[in-house]
């Protein structure tokens, strides 16, 4: 997959991803990753989110509204099919806009 990042993309996400850090989510049963919230993500306009597992592109979709708190939840199960994602693959979640610049915005390691 290529990667395409402009340079205000990237300044707008690693200043919301260092002031407020991504959290992973948990299934059941707990080696399962369900879902990414994004405490503060840039309000500047909507934005989609690709995810994925290992080598494997699981696609681009929308996100849901944010949060009242403001905060905005990718939820991996849309991605995977009803399913969480084991939690020993690597999981890479990336912010896309409207033009197709993309931001990776966390990365969980998992242990392959």
């Amino acid at each position: 997959m290529e990667q395409f990042s402009s340079i205000s993309l990237e300044q707008k996400w690693r200043t919301a991803i260092l002031s407020s850090p991504p959290r992973w989510t948990r299934g059941n049963p707990k080696s399962y990753i369900n879902s990414l919230t994004i405490p503060k993500p840039p309000t500047d306009k909507p934005y989609s989110y690709r995810v994925m597992k290992g080598d494997e592109d699981l696609g681009i979709r929308p996100t849901y509204e944010r949060d009242p708190d403001g905060s905005q939840r990718v939820n991996l199960l849309e991605y995977h099919r009803g399913y969480g994602i084991p939690d020993r693959i690597r999981i890479q979640v990336y912010a896309v806009d409207e033009v197709g610049s993309t931001e990776m915005i966390a990365e969980w390691p998992g242990n392959n």
